[in-house]
């Protein structure tokens, strides 16, 4: 059960397809700053190169230290290897945290150590317990006033994840830890947030609105939700979305 339930988180929660607005670029990619061309090539999906920009910069300085910690998600969320995955992970979590020690005021690092110990949960036991960290860091984002509509998502994720986590297992986690109360309605209310902000912006929000809405009974608008998912247009480079229209139409086939 345990290891269903960590499934469950890997599945909602780590491994985000990346955030993509695919808009033209005002700029002269000839004259931009080392770290716009590290966004723009990471908006190409071209992760590695973008690391080897990043790589060049200094790494005591946050902005960086949190696109670093972003590069290294992405280039785990479509590694196949275990190994180097798991490295991937290691390294965004380090530097992540490294980002929060130079601004804790930062919205992104918060993101970014939040979505990194959401996708290291896979890899131990103490799950619960990383939930609690990442509930406090995404809690942190929306406190800075954050409108990024993926930390709405992930924020859901967490709820969804910790709704379907049973009874007995979070009272005996208790003894341990604090374990923080939510449910399948903070879940939606957080999904349909992150559409409001940015409708359509990312397959996986809507398969996971969808998913609420069927745990809350509401079948015809789950119906909805999870036929956009089905239909979802994604960039071709975009093995992830890709990936979820394929979940979405199985978890369709299921119901």
């Amino acid at each position: 059960l345990i290891s269903r339930q960590i499934d469950d988180l890997v599945m909602l929660f780590g491994f985000v397809s990346p955030f993509r607005v695919h808009v033209a670029s005002t700029k002269n990619e000839n004259q931009s700053s080392p770290v716009d061309k590290a966004d723009n090539l990471s908006k190409r999906f071209q992760f590695k190169e973008a690391l080897d920009v990043l790589q060049d910069l200094d790494e005591s300085d946050s902005e960086v230290l949190w696109r670093l910690a972003k590069c290294y998600c992405d280039l785990a969320s479509v590694e196949e290897a275990a190994s180097q995955k798991r490295d991937y992970i290691s390294k965004a979590v380090k530097f992540a945290e490294q980002s929060l020690i130079d601004n804790d005021d930062c919205i992104n690092c918060h993101k970014y150590f939040a979505k990194s110990i959401g996708e290291e949960a896979r890899y131990h036991r103490n799950a619960l317990d990383s939930s609690v960290k990442i509930q406090s860091h995404l809690s942190k984002c929306l406190e800075l006033g954050s409108r990024d509509p993926e930390v709405y998502y992930l924020y859901g994720s967490w709820a969804f994840v910790m709704s379907i986590v049973p009874g007995w297992i979070k009272s005996f986690a208790s003894i341990f830890t604090k374990v923080p109360s939510t449910s399948f309605e903070e879940a939606r209310e957080n999904f349909e947030k992150a559409e409001s902000l940015s409708p359509n912006f990312m397959c996986r929000n809507q398969l996971a609105l969808g998913k609420t809405l069927v745990r809350l009974k509401r079948n015809d608008d789950a119906k909805y939700w999870l036929e956009k998912a089905c239909n979802f247009q994604c960039h071709p480079d975009d093995f992830k979305c890709h990936n979820d229209v394929l979940d979405a139409k199985r978890f369709c086939k299921k119901s």
